[in-house]
Order: structure tokens, then C-alpha cells, then sequence
């Protein structure tokens, strides 16, 4: 007899031994008596707030407005670290952040929207 590899999703030496399901995945693997002589419910996390993607697993990135990196782990309950931060106004602008306005200052025009490229932020 020999021990089953790890399911997809999941990496180890084999079931017997243990498999953990990779980054970005939560859930767990298990081992049964009946083919394919495991269980697994090791399924992608979805991407955290202010971030967009198909999953962690497959890399999430911050939405236009916003600034950080999230990476997959393998630690629960968020299976991820890092976190997306609202960019704040640019220079020569009022405001607090681009999504609570920011307005040219005194003695400019133009206007400010987000971007999903840094500087995060764009002005004309």
C-alpha cells in the first residue's frame, strides 16, 4: 500500500502524512477509507474589501483610490496579510481622501479622480 499525493489546492507529502491547502485556499484535507481515499474542501478565498480579483489564490489587486498589496497565506481566518488604503488628496488639492473629494486648491483648476496605478491619483 502506498499513501494518495495531496489533492489540487493543496500541498504535503500525502494525505497520510498531512496536506494543507495552499495559499489563498481555507478549509482542510482528510483521510477516508473510500476512493479517491480523501477529503478535501480546500476553496479559494475571495478577494478582501477595497481589492479585486478572482480570488487570493489567483492575486488580488487594490481597486482605483487605493494603495497597499495583499498577499495569499495560509493562515486563518483572512488567509491573507497586507490591506488596501484610501490615497489621500495629492499635492496642490483640499480634502481628506480622493473618495471624500478632493478640490484644486487656491489658485488652481483642474480636477482629481482615482487611478489603479501609483500614484493612485490623477489631476489635470
Amino acid at each position: 500500500c502506498t499513501p494518495v499525493g495531496c489533492p489540487t489546492n493543496s500541498s504535503g507529502t500525502n494525505v497520510v502524512a498531512g496536506c494543507r491547502c495552499n495559499a489563498g485556499y481555507s478549509g482542510s484535507v482528510s483521510t477516508t477509507q473510500v476512493s479517491p481515499f480523501f477529503t478535501s474542501s480546500c476553496a479559494p478565498v475571495r478577494c478582501p474589501g477595497n481589492s479585486s480579483g478572482a480570488s487570493l489564490a489567483e492575486s488580488c489587486t487594490c481597486n482605483a483610490g487605493f494603495n497597499g498589496t495583499i498577499i495569499a497565506t495560509t493562515v486563518s481566518p483572512n488567509f491573507f496579510t497586507g490591506v488596501c488604503s484610501v490615497v489621500g488628496c495629492p499635492v496642490n488639492t483640499t480634502g481628506v481622501n480622493i473618495f471624500g473629494g478632493c478640490q484644486c486648491g487656491a489658485g488652481f483648476n483642474g480636477s482629481v479622480w482615482a487611478t489603479s496605478v501609483s500614484p493612485f491619483v490623477n489631476q489635470s
